[in-house]
């Protein structure tokens, strides 16, 4: 007997991936996003930056692609959990262009769009807002 799809069921699938489809707390998440800003901006890919944000910046162009395929080889991150939908990132890289160790300092949220950068620059104060909360290293910069 072949069975027939109907709406109800369709929506009620549809709605199940979606729900399936969400990071729901995964943690690797808005890491993801802060090594991808790293790579964005090491590349000087604006649009890529512009599609991380929360708050778009006016510097930004959200049509420039990447100017550089550049890869990062050198690459420490240390995150801090402020809540289930905040994170501070520090991220600290070789550029791979100039050799100069480069450090970044981010605040990733949890959006309706999913996890985004709060802010184009860095975390003002960024000491003073992770004092009180528990580093994790991810990464070392020159591990293996």
């Amino acid at each position: 007997m072949r069975q027939r799809l109907t709406i109800p069921s369709v929506i009620v699938t549809v709605f199940l991936v979606l729900v399936g489809c969400q990071d729901n707390g995964n943690k690797d998440a808005p890491t993801k996003v802060a090594i991808a800003w790293v790579h964005a901006e090491v590349q000087q890919d604006e649009a890529k930056m512009w599609e991380l944000l929360a708050e778009k910046s006016k510097v930004l162009d959200r049509e420039d692609e990447a100017d550089h395929t550049f890869s990062i080889d050198h690459m420490g991150i240390t995150a801090w959990q402020a809540g289930a939908e905040r994170y501070f990132y520090e991220v600290s890289y070789e550029h791979p262009e100039t050799n100069e160790v480069i450090i970044e300092q981010m605040e990733i949220i949890r959006t309706q769009e999913g996890w985004k950068r709060t802010e184009y620059a860095d975390v003002k104060d960024f000491e003073s807002r992770v004092k009180d909360l528990q580093p994790e290293v991810l990464k070392e910069m020159y591990a293996p």
